[in-house]
């Protein structure tokens, strides 16, 4: 047979029994987690939609700030 090569195929394969493992506890971990993921999620959207969250950030500022100087004057013997 001149002029035509003789042809072979080569497979590689590998295989990884660390993957299916680590993605089952990632999937456990998932669906126990989804419940309070979803509770979070929609009490936020709550806060958005009733004013909560805005009045909330509306006050935190002032009453930290309150806090911390009655703080400070307490700690100095002032209070």
């Amino acid at each position: 047979m001149a002029g035509k090569s003789a042809g072979f195929a080569i497979g590689i394969g590998i295989e990884d029994g660390a993957s299916a493992g680590l993605d089952a506890i990632d999937k456990r971990i998932a669906a126990t987690t989804a419940p309070a993921d979803r509770f979070n999620k929609s009490l936020a959207n709550f806060g958005d939609a009733t004013g909560i969250n805005r009045a909330a950030k509306g006050i935190e500022h002032p009453v930290s700030d309150a806090t911390m100087a009655a703080l400070r004057q307490f700690l100095r013997g002032k209070g």
